[in-house]
């Protein structure tokens, strides 16, 4: 099965906050199904943490790519939203940084868009 197509950053009202803003505003209405906004959500939590440790290590996309072994683009793609990551991308992040990059959730409501 190939990677499904949809674009994890519209779940949020500015889809440049993916991977950047925690807590940014989710998208009113949401586009994107259930299945798909978990999964956004989770990515986007692994994404924050990989950029915000990327940063605290004074290095960059470019240089995690090439540790990696992945194409730039392609990586940027992932930590901003613009494709699906899959987790074994997400494990992968995790073990080349060192760090827990996988977020924890309490209960499957933190997985879901609550909008006003």
């Amino acid at each position: 099965m190939g990677k499904p197509r949809f674009r994890p950053s519209k779940v949020f009202a500015n889809p440049r906050h993916f991977g950047r803003v925690l807590y940014g505003e989710w998208a009113s209405p949401n586009p994107l199904d259930e299945v798909e906004t978990g999964w956004a959500i989770f990515q986007h939590r692994a994404a924050h943490t990989v950029l915000r440790e990327l940063d605290n290590r004074n290095e960059t996309i470019d240089d995690f790519a090439r540790v990696l072994g992945e194409d730039v683009a392609w990586l940027k793609r992932n930590l901003y939203g613009q494709t699906p990551a899959d987790l074994g991308d997400m494990i992968a992040w995790a073990f080349h940084l060192g760090v827990d990059v996988l977020p924890v959730f309490d209960n499957l409501a933190e997985l879901r868009v609550h909008t006003v």
